[in-house]
């Protein structure tokens, strides 16, 4: 790559889980064992990222979010260099999704082609989770409120 090419060009950095790194490995071995994936991952990465997804294909809750001892998970880190532009654009369309969610979300449906039904079970049972614990800070407040002003909400 040139000096002048790579001006147009940033670094992307991914943080895939150990764990889904090899969910897609094991995938690819047996359904698309000659894929980039093997042998050439960054341009894969390239390949994959030129198809941004439809709204309605975006999960709800981000893979990295799906369990509470995510943050324990060892995690590779896998530099690409993507355009400027190219860039931008999916910082624009990530919508609440962090940018590594989204580039995760996007090799996901590259490689399964939509989201499994077993994948969207879990973003039901995270959503569940998630309205459970608004609720209980909901509840919190107002017995705080009725601590603080002696009132029955």
């Amino acid at each position: 790559m040139t000096s002048s090419q790579r001006k147009n060009q940033v670094r992307l950095k991914i943080y895939i889980p150990e764990i889904k790194f090899q969910d897609w490995t094991d995938y690819l071995e047996e359904f698309n064992p000659i894929s980039e994936f093997f042998f050439n991952f960054s341009l894969w990465v390239r390949k994959s990222l030129l198809n941004l997804p439809e709204k309605e294909s975006i999960a709800l809750i981000p893979f990295q979010n799906r369990a509470k001892f995510q943050k324990n998970l060892k995690k590779l880190e896998k530099t690409v260099w993507i355009s400027k532009t190219h860039k931008q654009a999916l910082m624009q369309k990530k919508g609440i999704l962090s940018l590594n969610a989204f580039i995760l979300l996007i090799l996901d449906l590259n490689i399964y082609g939509s989201t499994t039904e077993k994948q969207n079970i879990q973003y039901m049972f995270q959503l569940r989770e998630r309205i459970e614990n608004l609720e209980n800070r909901v509840f919190n407040l107002i017995d705080q409120l009725n601590v603080k002003y002696g009132e029955n909400y």
